[in-house]
């Protein structure tokens, strides 16, 4: 038990949303201001709602690993959209998918 008595489970429930048409579980809660990424306070520290989604779900995150959306959702915290990758992962998937900042079709030359 923690903050005022409820486990971490129950505080991370009460902050979803589930978004029929996708599949996703947004996160309802603070978000990290930037691009949307979920956050809460776990053990006295603030963390990413995703990566505290899988670990509830899977345990520890090995380190130098992320946690990527396959739903290209920041907000979504549903464990079956997320997945384990590298930083490098997570650069290609972005590619792949066309996110990648200053991205553009390259004329051959």
């Amino acid at each position: 038990m923690n903050h005022l008595g409820r486990t971490l489970k129950e505080r991370f429930e009460e902050k979803v949303r589930p978004e029929l048409a996708t599949g996703c579980l947004l996160w309802t809660a603070v978000d990290n201001g930037e691009n949307g990424y979920g956050q809460i306070w776990v053990n006295g520290r603030m963390r990413y709602a995703h990566r505290t989604a899988w670990s509830m779900t899977h345990g520890e995150i090995p380190p130098g690993m992320k946690v990527l959306h396959s739903c290209d959702t920041p907000a979504c915290v549903n464990v079956a959209h997320l997945f384990l990758g590298t930083q490098a992962d997570n650069l290609a998937d972005m590619r792949r998918k066309g996110r990648a900042r200053n991205q553009w079709p390259r004329r051959e030359g």
